[in-house]
């Protein structure tokens, strides 16, 4: 559980340092508050979804739902850039997922779902692969 924190920590800032790159602060709220709120709000998310086992589909969904919602209360811009991010966020996020998953688990010669649920070296290193990959492509 303690690794799955780290997983999500890592993410969760990976996620709000792409957001703020696009957007500004409304001005009625500090940079402090926003990202600490942003950074919170997707921490808490992941952790609820590693938790509560959903589809990829369903947590995707809810994931764009969350950003969309982050995006338009405490960042400026318009609802359809929003809208965009939030969706670029969540695809980029799957691809890097799967397709680094994927490979490492050919690499590795362990089963697909080995990576996804075991806690294991092989799992800590494919996902630490994977959030790397993920921090170079956004």
């Amino acid at each position: 559980m303690i690794v799955e924190l780290f997983y999500n920590t890592v993410e969760s800032a990976i996620i709000v340092a792409f957001i703020y790159g696009f957007f500004d602060i409304q001005n009625k709220y500090s940079k402090k508050v926003a990202v600490g709120i942003s950074f919170s709000l997707i921490f808490a998310f992941s952790n609820l979804m590693t938790i509560i086992s959903l589809s990829w589909i369903e947590t995707l969904s809810l994931l764009i739902l969350l950003l969309i919602g982050i995006l338009e209360y405490f960042y400026q811009g318009k609802t359809w850039e929003h809208i965009l991010i939030s969706i670029t966020v969540a695809i980029l996020l799957a691809l890097t997922d799967v397709c680094m998953l994927t490979l490492m688990s050919r690499v590795l010669g362990v089963e697909y779902n080995e990576l996804v649920v075991k806690d294991n070296l092989s799992r800590f290193l494919a996902v630490m692969i994977t959030k790397i990959t993920y921090f170079l492509v956004v």
